[in-house]
């Protein structure tokens, strides 16, 4: 399950079915990494949920009507909890959700003066570029969505489709963030006439800190993240090892992550793949500390932390350029590599050249890790705070 958050400067109320875990991915881990550092700067923080699963801390509340989100009693419950707290910036951390972002939108606020900053967590438009790829279409199908005429009719209809609710979003919210400056097109293709000072970029950050230790490194490839056939294309990982193992014997491929774990097993015991290494999904810092090369196959992403956190580590990263930030996080051939999409063969030769290239592999390790300092919790922050002061 994806996270659905909304977090505050002096509160964080978040609508979803998990509690906030540190360990947990994406926006998961993001709102617990930046509500730690506000408090750290001195802002009060609170979670709201929409149903209580799991241990929780006493800042952490819940809606009392867990079946209809929309329900009176949940708004009312909400609005109260805000100017008990005196409130005063909620963050929208689901800003791709019509439902979630109405919940916000319809509480009554005028009884404190309150500031809602919205963020994208994902490419809006890559997940329809990749439809075929996302969806698991035949070699014909791929070939067909990825024609000009398709392109422009699925992008039609998924305006026709989520328009209104983008446009909403803009003129409701303080400010939309997104995670790239690449993203910022994606806001334009839902409202040309949308004025630039009502959206802004704040990336990630990386959520772990490494201290600069690389001699540990292993002959091992990592994957962490959701394990799935749609998004993180688990399954292209797998074809991929396939090419590579029957080449390089002595490495081995660890795969850190919850989901369709039973099918992911399968479709490598029916290729005989040999050499990997599953685990279910934890804390991954140890596995980063010895691997040596991290890959990403995903057909789309919004801003992985995953890629982040390799580069801290000083793990090389290799991804499909399935999204446009991606070329804010990897240089290609300096920290990492970047691959046509979706290219397995190119992909799998990449891979083997670092795994015998060791003085290339440690030189863009180094890089790596340089180029994380740039999403770092105080450099993230930073921008969070100063947003926080413009809107205020």
């Amino acid at each position: 399950e994806i996270a659905q958050c909304l977090v505050g400067s002096e509160m964080c109320i978040r609508d979803s079915y998990k509690p906030i875990i540190s360990t947990n991915g994406g926006v998961e881990r993001v709102t617990d990494v930046l509500a730690t550092y506000f408090k750290d700067n001195g802002y009060r923080v609170f979670f709201l949920s929409f149903e209580k699963m799991g241990m929780c801390s006493d800042c952490h509340y819940f809606l009392p009507n867990s079946e209809d989100l929309m329900s009176v009693e949940n708004l009312r419950y909400a609005e109260n909890l805000i100017f008990n707290k005196r409130i005063s910036i909620i963050i929208n951390q689901n800003g791709l959700s019509p439902l979630f972002s109405k919940f916000i939108f319809t509480l009554h606020l005028d009884k404190i003066p309150v500031k809602i900053i919205s963020v994208i967590h994902n490419s809006l438009l890559s997940p329809i570029k990749n439809y075929a790829i996302v969806h698991s279409y035949p070699l014909l199908f791929q070939k067909i969505f990825s024609n000009v005429f398709f392109q422009f009719l699925l992008l039609k209809l998924y305006y026709l489709k989520y328009s209104k609710h983008f446009q909403y979003l803009f003129k409701k919210s303080e400010c939309t963030l997104f995670l790239s400056p690449s993203y910022l097109n994606e806001a334009v293709f839902f409202q040309k006439n949308i004025s630039m000072s009502k959206i802004g970029c704040i990336p990630n950050p990386a959520s772990f800190i490494n201290q600069g230790l690389f001699e540990s490194k292993s002959k091992e490839v990592l994957y962490v993240g959701r394990l799935d056939f749609s998004q993180k294309k688990i399954d292209y990982l797998l074809d991929i090892w396939e090419i590579v193992s029957s080449v390089k014997k002595d490495w081995s491929l660890r795969i850190v992550g919850g989901g369709d774990n039973n099918r992911a097993k399968a479709y490598a015991d029916k290729r005989n793949l040999n050499n990997i290494i599953w685990c279910d999904f934890c804390d991954p810092t140890i596995y980063y500390k010895h691997a040596s090369i991290f890959c990403l196959t995903s057909s789309y992403e919004g801003f992985p932390m995953v890629l982040i956190e390799a580069l801290t580590y000083g793990v090389v990263p290799i991804a499909f350029a399935s999204f446009e930030a991606l070329q804010d996080i990897i240089k290609d051939g300096i920290n990492g590599f970047v691959i046509t999409p979706f290219d397995k063969k190119k992909y799998a030769d990449r891979l083997i050249w670092l795994m015998d290239n060791k003085e290339e592999l440690m030189k863009m390790s180094h890089a790596g890790f340089s180029s994380s300092l740039y999403y770092s919790l105080e450099s993230v922050g930073s921008k969070w705070l100063k947003l926080f002061k413009n809107i205020s």
